[in-house]
Order: C-alpha cells, then structure tokens, then sequence
C-alpha cells in the first residue's frame, strides 16, 4: 500500500529556464563586482560546490568559492547576494503537470515530502517563489542542520519517512538523479521511480519520460 510520496526539487518538480545556472552564477559576480579572471574562477567554484557539497547557506557557498578562488571576502557577504538569493525561485518554474500530480495525490489523502539537496536559504526561496511549499507535509533540504545528511545517504530518505509517519516499503521516492534520487531511496527501502531519462536507470526503478505519465501511472495504482 503506498502511503507517502516524496520528490526531488531542481529537475523534478521545478524545470530551470534555460541557461539559469549561468544567470544567478552571473547575477552573483555582479554583487561581487567580480571581472574577467576572477568572475571565471569565482563562478567554476561555485557551479561544482552547490550541486555536490554540504553547505548550509548561499553565504557559505559563496564564501568558500572565494576562498578557493584566492578572492578577497568582501564585507557584508550577506547583504550582497542576498537579493540573488531571493530571487531564485525566479530562475525556475514548476514542471508542467506537477501541481496536477500534487493535486491528485492530496485527494487521495497521500503524503507528500520535498528532499533536495543544496543551501537553505536558496531552496526555500524557490519553494516559497514557485507557490509549491504549501503542498507538503515534509520538507527536507541538506543544509538544514536539522537535516545534517543529503542523498543520496539513506539517513536522508529515513528521516522523510519518520516525519511523515510512514514505512520506508509504503513510500515512493520521485527523481531524476538515478544516484542521489532512485539508489538512494532503494538503500532505504523505499520505492523509487525516475523521470527523465537520465544513466544508468538503477535495477528496479520504474523510468518514466515525463510528470504526466507518473500522473497516469499513479493514477492506476492508487
């Protein structure tokens, strides 16, 4: 019986505008005043530190790409980006038959979970910018040092099913990362089907092409 159904955010729910990492990368130079080399340095730091390492804000984010970049912290680091953090969300928008997805699994009385990894600040700004916040009982993001874990570690998945009072075997896990999202998941016992098409599609992980076709599916099975 599925119970709970959880989802990955950057490329699941939400789809960037096209060249959005290149937009808030620019965006954030730009507060920065950063120029030629240093723009490159900063932003080629940066690009690889949010996706794939343990930070809790953009400021932190920020403040180790400078340090790595041989730049100079700039006083009040905060207040500099923080527009551009604020307007993140803006850089995204909501895949198209999500909220219909959402809708649908609320009226069956399904729980629903967010687990993303990246900056708080950042990830609850595009959450609250996109309207998507108010449809989940669960919110889990990386940097929350209350999370303290991030996919595709199982203690992740784990913690979703405990606030949601569930079972690992009644929940489903949506993504497009076959790693982070659909190994992960199964590492917890928990069901994983993976939108996109994104290798290698991990062993008995349901692929499906797009939001509407898990509507479709979900739809036949709940």
């Amino acid at each position: 019986m599925l119970r709970a159904v959880c989802f990955d955010l950057d490329g699941t729910l939400l789809r960037p505008h096209q060249d959005f990492q290149q937009e808030v990368l620019a965006k954030l130079s730009s507060s920065l005043a950063l120029t030629g080399w240093q723009r490159q340095k900063f932003e080629a730091a940066l690009a690889h530190i949010l996706p794939n390492e343990a930070v809790v804000s953009s400021e932190e984010a920020v403040h180790v790409a400078l340090e790595r970049s041989s730049l100079d912290i700039p006083d009040q680091l905060f207040l500099r980006i923080q527009p551009v953090i604020q307007n993140y969300g803006q850089t995204c928008e909501v895949a198209e038959h999500s909220l219909e997805l959402l809708d649908f699994l609320q009226s069956r009385s399904i729980l629903t979970a967010v687990i993303t990894n990246g900056p708080v600040d950042m990830q609850s700004a595009a959450l609250k910018q996109t309207g998507l916040e108010t449809y989940f009982s669960a919110i889990l993001i990386s940097g929350d040092p209350e999370v303290n874990c991030r996919k595709p570690d199982k203690e992740i998945f784990e913690l979703a099913c405990q606030k949601l009072a569930v079972l690992p075997h009644e929940t489903l896990m949506v993504g497009d990362n076959p790693v982070a999202d659909c190994q992960g998941a199964l590492g917890a016992g928990l069901q994983a089907i993976q939108v996109g098409h994104r290798k290698p599609k991990p062993a008995g992980v349901r692929q499906m092409p797009n939001m509407f076709m898990l509507l479709e599916y979900l739809r036949k099975i709940i």
